[in-house]
């Protein structure tokens, strides 16, 4: 293959545009690509460049200026990220772009450009944006539960006292034995908050799957909305895992959320442990298939479901069905790093309008 048909192969396939603009903005050559994104078609730009800053988004237009300057004056390529509305349908798209000078005998004489769809860039570095600010919320809320679990400690340290100097059949007791609980209770909860939110991770050990779980229900069932009835069944027996339990704890707490997010009206969580001794049937996977005898861990929803395309997207890091600042597209991710680290796997189940389980292995 020749180099023009290697590049005319190049255009049809590239997943974007390449143009050469003059100094006035008045494009050459374009490629098929470009007027996919803008509606123009490829004979208008020479005699229309006034088309290219009438295109660009109102709130972007200052910004594109500043990048054609710099370009203008820089000797190597720029990127910038900004919308354009289609001629044609109006449609607003984010394009990623890349920009760099031309000379011809020592002048300016223009730009090469590269245009790709910046969606899933912009997407991601919005949710980068709320991972940061998440993180800072973090760091606050450590401080919120210092301050709170040392009023609960004064709390509990004056109804010890009251009630170390009255009876059991003092009209008070009663009532100050439910206060003592209650600050006991709060500042237990206290206490899995900062644990979490220390993240200290170690070295792997034996741990019980049903203690674990237990353990972390207690956080679960207050950080779930109201609307959602949380249900467990648990194995009658024992399950061994070779696990660090704080990361375990996570990828159940990342699961969990995820099963809420499903039902935003209401629903049933069902959190289940059990042993499998054949070989499971375990549908769409990440990771290694278990070994036998092997144990699961399962939460399931009755969400909506997932469409069969997202199925494979599903564990990728930043995607996400949900809006921009609902979501950071990071829990399964995690929850599936969790199964790949412990040479594991993770499953999913589903169908439209009858929810999904997801199963760690």
């Amino acid at each position: 293959m020749n180099a023009p048909d290697f590049f005319r192969s190049l255009m049809a396939h590239w997943p974007g545009a390449f143009f050469r603009q003059r100094p006035d903005l008045g494009c050459d050559f374009v490629s098929p690509g470009l007027e996919e994104f803008t509606g123009v078609p490829a004979t208008a730009w020479p005699r229309e460049p006034e088309r290219f800053l009438q295109l660009i988004h109102e709130d972007d237009a200052a910004r594109v200026r500043a990048h054609l300057d710099l370009c203008r004056q820089l000797p190597f390529g720029q990127t910038c990220s900004f919308r354009v509305r289609h001629a044609g349908t109006g449609r607003i798209r984010v394009v990623s772009e890349y920009r760099c000078r031309v000379h011809e005998g020592g002048q300016f004489a223009g730009y090469d450009c590269v245009w790709v769809d910046g969606a899933d860039t912009a997407a991601a570095e919005k949710r980068f944006i709320s991972a940061s600010w998440k993180e800072t919320v973090g760091l606050m809320t450590m401080g919120l539960a210092h301050d709170y679990n040392n009023a609960l400690t004064g709390m509990l340290a004056f109804t010890e006292l009251y009630l170390a100097q009255i009876d059991a059949t003092h009209p008070f007791h009663e009532g100050l034995n439910h206060i003592r609980h209650s600050a006991q209770r709060g500042a237990h909860i206290i206490q899995r908050i900062v644990q979490l939110h220390q993240a200290k991770f170690g070295q792997p050990t034996y741990h019980d799957l049903n203690e674990i779980l237990r353990d972390t229900l207690d956080l679960l069932r207050k950080a779930v909305p109201r609307r959602i009835e949380v249900l467990t069944r648990l194995s009658s027996e024992p399950l061994p895992v070779f696990v660090d339990a704080l990361e375990l704890r996570q990828a159940i707490g990342n699961l969990a959320a995820n099963a809420a997010d499903a039902m935003p009206e209401g629903g049933k969580m069902t959190i289940e442990t059990t042993r499998w001794t054949e070989p499971p049937a375990m549908g769409y996977f990440v990771g290694v298939a278990p070994r036998l005898p092997c144990v699961c861990l399962q939460v399931g929803d009755t969400g909506g479901g997932i469409a069969p395309g997202d199925l494979h997207r599903l564990f990728d890091p930043f995607f996400t069905t949900k809006f921009v600042n609902q979501g950071t597209g990071l829990g399964l991710h995690t929850a599936r790093l969790f199964a790949e680290r412990n040479h594991g796997a993770i499953s999913v189940e589903s169908s439209a309008g009858a929810g999904a389980m997801f199963r760690l292995w």
